[in-house]
């Protein structure tokens, strides 16, 4: 059997893979700390220019469509998190194909979960090796959220697959200016209230979370 990851949704997951929502989940909390913990500060560059996306986005956010919304505004502030690193062998990804085999707790048999990833992280250069963070989906403003979820989890549960370790995967869903990050770790997974990026406070927030996962 095969699916590709846009066909999944929550409860699907549950009931092939046995996979979890948890209300609270040490991964995630760390993450949600880690920002001030290791003191990630922005400097007057990076505020100056998310103050100019977030103005941009606030007029313009519910009349762009999904590739608008990304290459306009989602890019920029994921580029602000400087991921690519040559000297930790880290790269950005985008459009390129996951695939991995995992098996059913229903059915005991494996079913090959696929498809393009919107952007991933990733150990490697020109080639995915370890993906660790994934950022999926933006859905414009008024579009359906409802396997926006499943889609993302579908996915860290292949790469998790793929990684055959211990450590959690994390991930970011976008729903227009909304954005919800997610840790799965086995078959457990959490994820927080939305942050609205078209307020100060929110997107200063969501670059810090991005840059605590360098």
């Amino acid at each position: 059997m095969k699916k590709t990851f846009n066909q999944w949704n929550k409860g699907d997951l549950q009931e092939e893979f046995n996979l979890q929502r948890e209300k609270q989940c040490k991964a995630l909390d760390a993450w949600l700390a880690r920002p001030d913990e290791v003191q990630i500060t922005l400097n007057e560059f990076e505020l100056m220019y998310l103050n100019f996306l977030r103005e941009e986005a606030d007029f313009f956010i519910e009349e762009w469509n999904e590739w608008e919304l990304r290459e306009q505004f989602i890019g920029h502030v994921v580029k602000l998190a400087h991921f690519n690193d040559t000297k930790r062998l880290v790269s950005i990804f985008s459009e390129r194909i996951l695939e991995a085999k995992v098996k059913s707790v229903r059915s005991n048999s494996d079913i090959e979960l696929s498809g393009k990833v919107d952007w991933m992280i990733a150990r490697g250069i020109g080639t995915p090796k370890k993906p660790f963070l994934f950022i999926h989906e933006y859905k414009q403003e008024g579009g359906s959220a409802r396997s926006n979820s499943g889609q993302l989890l579908a996915t860290m549960l292949a790469a998790q697959e793929l990684n055959d370790d211990d450590k959690p995967m994390y991930g970011v869903y976008v729903v227009g200016r909304t954005w919800f990050f997610v840790v799965l770790q086995g078959k457990s997974y959490c994820m927080t209230d939305a942050y609205v990026s078209t307020k100060e406070g929110d997107l200063q927030e969501i670059l810090r979370l991005l840059k605590a996962q360098k």
